[in-house]
């Protein structure tokens, strides 16, 4: 019998096999079946004599053999999950397959195993180890949005975009290797805490926030309501080293603020893009209609983006039907590419609008802005735009982990691509002598008072 499984396992490698033959070679090397043939077979001479048994040792090597040849072996991988002292551990056939020559699969089981045998702390936990040799596939991309989240870090990654969660209330993001406060969300602990849009992380609570993976620098951020987090960040705009603290606290993101001013024009401040956007949207556009509107402004200053086919719904209300708002262009994407275009009733095409942006604006926001510039349906006002025009993959896994992966880059309707350049405005206030040379009013935003002195034709808004 021991004879036999050794042909099994010569012919058919264990357990790599066709998925019909698994159960099958699952059957023969199992410890029941083992048991079954010593009691009922092997060990009862009125049942089967001793030719028998050699005659069906023989015939089991060589049908291993022949599954074996038969089967090609060498395209397949079988994933085999053991449940070990309760916990689910996955083990991967040892990379025998997959892998170009240049590449020695068994390298990395010589460092696992000098790992687990040889670290000061001793052996350490297998499906810890398994996640991190993924993280850091993935890391070795270098792209800031790739990344590999484990079942923790999924689930508030989805709460995330749900709109309700705890933390500090800011979008983190690289670039250059560099951690930085994307843009602290409306009335969030990080923006009372004087958190700023492109403000650099030094460190966290201490430690060098550089070479940590985004979604580790995430965890650490992250923490109960009430507890403080330490930051020391560097501000390019003042050339100050700041030590800034924040207290955690529930997050309920705001994604739409509007109101109708004395003076006929629409305020909307939209936050972010979730799933309620839209809904929240909807006063909005109802305002913007009325024949006393003088004007729209949306507000999308530290907007860091969200759900694309919200940003898509929500820039259709400008343009006419059937044009295109944003194309995904995908690398070496044999037809993949895709185009979004609008939909919906186009309720605000033309009414006037001026669009506010800054460094914290972002990914769908940006989208947005680009497509009402590309269309000249809005103006842009403010400061260049953060630059986030790549497409992530969200894809989970049945253990609760996750991959989030850059598979394209955004194209606006004019072809132009925005990652890591941005969308300048066609009027730039970002210098003291911008804000000096204007006569604000009681408008103290200056970027906001141009928006206004544009919809309304007088100096700092005022009639």
């Amino acid at each position: 019998y021991e004879f036999g499984l050794m042909g099994v396992g010569l012919g058919c490698n264990s357990y790599l096999l066709q998925p019909k033959l698994a159960d099958l070679a699952f059957l023969i090397v199992s410890e029941d079946f083992y048991s079954f043939v010593q009691t009922n077979w092997w060990s009862t001479k009125k049942y089967i004599s001793g030719y028998v048994k050699a005659i069906l040792v023989i015939f089991i090597f060589a049908a291993g053999i022949y599954l074996g040849a038969v089967t090609n072996i060498g395209n397949i991988q079988e994933k085999i999950v053991d449940q070990v002292n309760g916990q689910q551990l996955i083990g991967l056939e040892r990379f025998a397959q997959g892998f170009s020559e240049e590449v020695d699969a068994q390298l990395f089981w010589e460092v696992w195993d000098l790992v687990q045998e040889k670290y000061a702390k001793g052996p350490q936990d297998e499906l810890n180890l398994f996640y991190g040799a993924i993280e850091g596939a993935v890391a070795s991309l270098e792209d800031p949005y790739s990344v590999f989240l484990k079942p923790e870090i999924t689930k508030q990654f989805v709460a995330d975009l749900s709109g309700t969660f705890e933390g500090i209330g800011a979008e983190i993001g690289k670039r250059q290797g560099r951690l930085l406060i994307v843009a602290p969300l409306p009335d969030s602990p990080a923006e009372k805490a004087g958190l700023e849009s492109g403000d650099i992380v030094v460190t966290i609570d201490g430690e060098d926030a550089g070479p940590l993976p985004l979604d580790e620098a995430v965890r650490r951020i992250r923490g109960p309501r009430g507890t403080d987090v330490e930051f020391e960040v560097f501000r390019e705009s003042t050339d100050e080293l700041l030590d800034i603290s924040v207290t955690r606290a529930p997050i309920d993101i705001p994604t739409v603020d509007y109101e109708r001013r004395d003076d006929g024009v629409v305020y909307a401040r939209i936050s972010h893009y979730n799933n309620v956007t839209l809904q929240k949207f909807e006063p909005v556009i109802h305002e913007a209609v009325k024949s006393e509107t003088k004007g729209l402004i949306i507000d999308l200053r530290n907007n860091p983006g969200g759900f694309l086919d919200v940003a898509v719904a929500m820039t259709s209300e400008w343009l006419e039907d059937d044009q295109v708002v944003v194309k995904e262009d995908f690398y070496n994407g044999e037809g993949r590419d895709q185009e979004y275009k609008s939909n919906g009733k186009h309720r605000l095409a033309g009414v006037p609008t001026v669009v506010l942006i800054n460094g914290g604006s972002a990914s769908g926001s940006e989208i947005m802005a680009g497509a009402l510039q590309d269309y000249e349906v809005a103006q842009l006002i403010g400061t260049t735009t953060f630059g986030k025009g790549s497409v992530q993959d969200f894809q989970t896994f049945s253990d609760g982990s996750a991959l989030k992966l850059t598979v394209a880059e955004w194209l606006l309707p004019n072809g132009r691509n925005i990652n890591e350049k941005g969308i300048d405005p066609d009027i730039l206030i970002e210098t003291e002598e911008d804000i000096l040379a204007m006569e604000l009013g009681e408008v103290e935003d200056a970027i906001l008072a141009k928006a206004l002195e544009i919809l309304l034709g007088t100096e700092g808004g005022q009639e």
